[in-house]
């Protein structure tokens, strides 16, 4: 379901890419979250069954816990609380550190996916969160220097200022779609390669080799299980 959901965002990205100017910015939450989902289902594809038992343990504590919880500071702080009972999972997530479905940060669960499913997959998936995680909290978080990003990336032409910027937002739907394909064909990467599925995963590094070579770099030697 993570992965289904992470296409959806992929078809999305993809319904967007003739928009230009100021819309533009609105892809950049739904490729972080695409290509975050594709970590996270990398991740529990990769693993062994007690990272999805715990993901699933989660879920009940997490829907408890968006309805009880402290939010905010001095005057402004607010405490949400409902009548529901504390779920049985509570008891799994308790202790500091401990309060989420993996103790693992987006890094370290890309390790431990590279060391599971081999180095293409831990890599094409760090190549596309390197790609989107950063500018795009910046941009998301309506940071000042998020904004002067967006408005900015890529101008040349000052004395045309309003086809300029027009043009610069096609260069960054391209920068967003090869971190999402990136992030897609980690996680397809990662998938055939656990499944064992020989003639999907060749399909996968055929396709990653195109844009390898879009990209200038060296295309990969087709691998086998």
């Amino acid at each position: 379901m993570i992965a289904m959901a992470a296409g959806q965002s992929v078809h999305s990205i993809l319904k967007m890419t003739d928009l230009r100017g100021i819309p533009v910015r609105d892809i950049y939450p739904i490729a972080r979250c695409a290509i975050e989902s594709f970590i996270n289902a990398a991740y529990l594809v990769a693993e062994d069954e007690s990272a999805s038992a715990r993901a699933i343990q989660y879920i009940p504590y997490a829907w408890w816990k968006q309805r009880n919880r402290t939010v905010g500071q001095g005057d402004m702080q607010m405490k949400l609380q409902s009548s529901e009972p504390i779920p049985d999972e509570e008891k799994f997530f308790r202790g500091r550190g401990n309060d989420s479905w993996t103790n693992l940060n987006a890094s370290e669960r890309i390790q431990r996916i590279s060391e599971k499913a081999g180095p293409r997959a831990g890599s094409r998936l760090q190549g596309g969160y390197v790609l989107i995680y950063s500018i795009s909290s910046q941009i998301i978080h309506g940071s000042p220097f998020g904004v002067a990003y967006f408005f900015s990336k890529g101008r040349t032409k000052l004395e045309d200022p309003v086809d300029d910027f027009r043009a610069s937002t096609g260069l960054q739907i391209v920068d967003v779609l090869v971190a999402t394909a990136h992030g897609l064909g980690g996680y397809l990467h990662t998938f055939f390669r656990i499944q064992g599925h020989q003639k999907p995963l060749t399909d996968e590094e055929k396709i990653f080799n195109r844009l390898l070579t879009l990209e200038g770099v060296e295309p990969q030697p087709l691998s086998t299980l």
